[in-house]
């Protein structure tokens, strides 16, 4: 029968019902949504083997290193903590080196007929032997800074195989008659003056800068020790050349002029640190 065109385009008649559409299950939705389709990518990834999860974390860039496209090292040792590093074996070597200089050089004693005089090449072998231990003070720190291995084993040892050849080989002039009593006096007292300011300094947290006034007082230190030796190794007494005696005058020159830098530097290092400890 034919529908009344009255009733075209309304609604149901009263009492009449629409035909029940199928019920959806709880959570179904007739597309499936980005977070779906999210999820089921995730199931399948997490269905990989796990060796296949590095990889992929590597091709995405988890655990590069700064300067990038490298993975960081793990447990990479800290240079600062190592012990036997190159520069560090050099400076042990010094340490030992200068005990036994020190034994060799009062045992050859100097070219003197009344100490006993000794072959030339004995002597010049003692000078020699002073000389390249004292290098090995520019190899350590050359050897620390160019391989990035400055620790703190380094920091506390080479301070002390400096003063210990600079001591050490000021001991042998004295004993040799070379030097007076107050040299090594007045050195070791600057030595124990500047290195307990720097430990009170260090103590709150600065730092003093060191001057050249330091470096000056080693190298005229070194230099009149190193003059003294060769010195020592030539003739003496009544057989004394010109030559030695020019020698131990040079030597004694350096050495009054590496006294009045060692009280000077002293001083100016005092000055320095005079806030932080009055």
């Amino acid at each position: 029968m034919a529908e009344p065109s009255s009733m075209r385009g309304q609604g149901p008649a009263p009492g009449m019902r629409r035909a029940a559409r199928p019920a959806r299950a709880p959570g179904a939705d007739r597309r499936a949504t980005p977070r779906d389709g999210a999820a089921s990518g995730s199931r399948k990834r997490s269905a990989l083997p796990d060796r296949a999860i590095p990889e992929r974390r590597a091709r995405r860039g988890h655990g590069a290193s700064p300067r990038g496209g490298e993975t960081a090292r793990q447990g990479a040792p800290d240079p600062s903590n190592s012990l036997l590093t190159a520069a560090n074996v050099v400076t042990l070597i010094r340490v030992v080196a200068t005990f036994a200089w020190i034994a060799v050089a009062l045992w050859v004693g100097p070219n003197d007929p009344a100490r006993g005089s000794h072959s030339i090449p004995l002597g010049l072998l003692v000078a020699a032997l002073y000389g390249a231990i004292a290098f090995t003070d520019t190899l350590d720190g050359y050897l620390a800074r160019s391989r990035d291995e400055v620790t703190d084993f380094g920091k506390f040892l080479d301070p002390i195989a400096d003063k210990l050849i600079c001591i050490g080989s000021l001991l042998v002039l004295l004993d040799w008659g070379y030097v007076s009593v107050w040299v090594p006096v007045i050195i070791v007292f600057r030595e124990f003056l500047v290195s307990g300011l720097r430990m009170v300094v260090a103590a709150k947290g600065e730092v003093v800068a060191a001057s050249r006034l330091g470096k000056w007082k080693t190298g005229f230190t070194m230099g009149a020790i190193a003059g003294y030796l060769v010195a020592a190794a030539l003739p003496q007494g009544p057989f004394e050349s010109p030559f030695t005696v020019f020698l131990f005058g040079a030597a004694w020159i350096s050495m009054a002029v590496a006294i009045v830098l060692t009280i000077w530097s002293g001083v100016d290092y005092f000055v320095k640190c005079r806030g932080y400890i009055l």
